[in-house]
């Protein structure tokens, strides 16, 4: 068997949300289906649901952090200063509003 190109398809990519204007990470999302312009994705945090309005999505190319483990908390590792990789993805971002 080669391998179950259909199994990582209904896994989805990974879409990173940004705030319009500061371009802050709200949060990540694995995805199987984008978003599309003036859609309302609404995010639930501590009970507490907020609506942001998509105005784009675009895709980029992503670097991520290879940084050493510095140490670490509970158990999760601590990174130092962000290091970005030689390497890039091409990740899909959505830029977002509040509704």
């Amino acid at each position: 068997m080669d391998g179950q190109p259909e199994r990582a398809m209904r896994a989805g990519v990974v879409v990173s949300f940004l705030l319009e204007g500061t371009s802050e990470l709200l949060w990540k999302a694995r995805m199987t289906v984008l978003p599309t312009e003036d859609d309302v994705c609404v995010r639930i945090v501590n009970e507490v649901e907020t609506s942001y309005k998509v105005e784009a999505v675009r895709f980029e190319f992503l670097h991520p952090n290879v940084a050493e483990v510095i140490g670490y908390v509970d158990g999760v590792p601590q990174y130092g200063e962000y290091v970005a990789s030689s390497l890039a993805e091409v990740g899909p971002v959505v830029v977002v509003s509040l509704a």
